[in-house]
């Protein structure tokens, strides 16, 4: 029988799927160091596409198990076919028949393992969402959070722009009123000032009538007939 998918990788038959990955990785590495350019069918890119094909195969589940049961069913045949069907003695047929269970058990083995290591990627991968999920939530929540600081900060700055304004308002007002106040104060003084005139005139007028009348009046004594 000649060299299945686990010798090219050189691997046991019961590998896990870490040990296939790390066997591909290490010989492709390996090949494509010494892959010649001009000549496409030389032994060494044979070989490096013969473990591309090797690696495709093993490290998919499905794929991997198909073979495993070729790989046994292939055993089978070789065994029949060199020690002839009727010459089988029944130690043989019974080695035969433990080699086909342990090879059906390891491929089974081979399975569980795959499924086990497939469920335990899934979980990772549903924590790892989870936690993306909660990251994000938290990035959104602190958005939201600075969102209410910036609104609240700009509310408080505001009422405080506001309550300037309404001061300034109330000083202009003050400074207003307090101009008329005082224009209107003038305004009494000055016309206090013009009435006080007015009444000097009045009494110089008077006095100086007196005066005319009294220059005016005859001297002397009056007779009355």
């Amino acid at each position: 029988m000649g060299k299945n998918l686990y010798d090219i990788l050189d691997l046991p038959q019961d590998a896990t799927t870490g040990s296939i990955k790390n066997a591909y990785i290490r010989l492709k590495k390996q090949f494509e160091q010494s892959l010649p350019i001009d000549d496409p069918l030389h032994i060494s890119q044979v070989q490096y596409l013969a473990i591309g094909e090797a690696y495709s195969i093993l490290s998919n589940p499905a794929r991997r198990e198909l073979y495993d049961q070729k790989l046994i069913a292939d055993l089978q045949k070789d065994y029949l076919s060199d020690s002839g069907a009727s010459t089988t003695s029944p130690f043989k047929k019974i080695l035969l028949g433990l080699l086909i269970l342990g090879l059906a058990w390891l491929g089974f083995h081979n399975y569980q393992l795959n499924q086990a290591q497939n469920e335990r990627e899934l979980l990772r991968i549903k924590l790892e969402r989870e936690q993306l999920i909660l990251k994000q939530e938290e990035a959104r929540l602190a958005a939201e959070n600075l969102r209410m600081e910036r609104e609240e900060l700009s509310s408080e700055r505001y009422a405080a722009l506001e309550r300037q304004r309404l001061i300034e308002q109330s000083r202009a007002e003050s400074r207003r009123y307090a101009e008329e106040v005082a224009q209107h104060e003038d305004k009494q003084r000055r016309q206090a000032e013009r009435e006080r005139q007015e009444q000097q005139r009045e009494q110089q007028r008077a006095e100086a009538e007196r005066v005319r009348r009294e220059r005016a009046a005859p001297i002397g004594p009056t007779f009355i007939r």
